[in-house]
């Protein structure tokens, strides 16, 4: 009964119990009392009614407890959920991470605002719609590769879906981007309900690899220059020794000649005075 104070002495006193604890927050103090028409009626077996009391305030009082446990740790769960919520929003921000979401069941797609901003358009601007077609805004010529890799993430064959294609940009044309994500729902049949990803822009990444690959081609040609060049210097450089061993052998042999020539010509001198007139 509201108001009641607790007993002071005689049987009141040994039979109540006293009771705290806290619901909500708030402290709750439980009084359980016999009154006097209760210790009166000697036929009721006031002991063994109150132990019954007792017991039911026990149960009650574990009730209690317990569903201030579970409201507690229903507290942790939405704090370790917002926390974890706030992470990954910590994250998304500062990579700019354009996110995407597909429910193939509904046929809808959600994006953050980085994806519009990644495709040229402002917040609001580009919202794909319920009949929204992700071949619109891939290359025509990536659409087939972009979309065996599909198939073959919702077959199972690999665990993510991953891929590089050129992206529809409002303004700047063809971007390429980094496709990641995964099914996140599948239906009883094991075929795949909703997906989630995000999106990035590697367009800087790839200009620096075209740049890497020209350079390479440059090189290349370069040397394969360079080596002709020094391929037909060897090739002039052998010419010219042979011409120049051709002359030498040449001027040797006029020498050679010359010589037996004058050689001759004294014998034949020395003969034509030595014989009688």
């Amino acid at each position: 009964q509201p108001g009641r104070t607790p007993a002071t002495a005689g049987r009141a006193l040994a039979l109540q119990r006293i009771n705290t604890f806290t619901v909500a927050g708030q402290p709750w103090t439980l009084l359980v009392q016999p009154d006097a028409a209760f210790l009166s009626a000697t036929s009721h077996q006031p002991e063994v009614l109150l132990a019954l009391g007792l017991l039911a305030t026990a149960l009650l009082t574990g009730a209690l407890w317990r569903a201030q446990q579970q409201r507690r740790e229903a507290q942790l769960a939405r704090s370790g959920l917002a926390s974890e919520r706030q992470r990954l929003a910590n994250v998304v921000e500062g990579t700019r991470a354009a996110i995407w979401e597909l429910d193939l069941t509904l046929r809808q797609s959600y994006v953050n605002e980085h994806w519009e901003s990644l495709s040229g358009y402002a917040p609001g601007e580009h919202l794909p719609g319920p009949d929204y077609d992700w071949r619109s805004d891939c290359h025509p010529d990536d659409i087939p590769r972009v979309t065996e890799e599909l198939l073959r993430h919702f077959r199972g064959e690999i665990e993510a879906f991953d891929v590089e294609y050129r992206h529809r940009h409002k303004t700047r044309g063809w971007i390429w981007v980094h496709s990641r994500g995964k099914v996140l729902k599948r239906d009883p049949e094991g075929r795949a309900r909703l997906m989630a990803g995000t999106l990035l822009d590697i367009q800087a990444r790839k200009e620096s690899e075209s740049q890497v690959l020209e350079l390479n081609r440059t090189l290349e040609a370069r040397v394969a220059e360079r080596t002709a060049e020094l391929a037909q210097a060897m090739e002039s450089l052998r010419e010219s020794r042979e011409e120049l061993a051709h002359a030498e052998a040449r001027a040797t042999l006029n020498t050679l000649v010359a010589g037996a020539a004058h050689e001759l010509q004294t014998q034949r001198n020395a003969l034509r005075h030595s014989w009688p007139h």
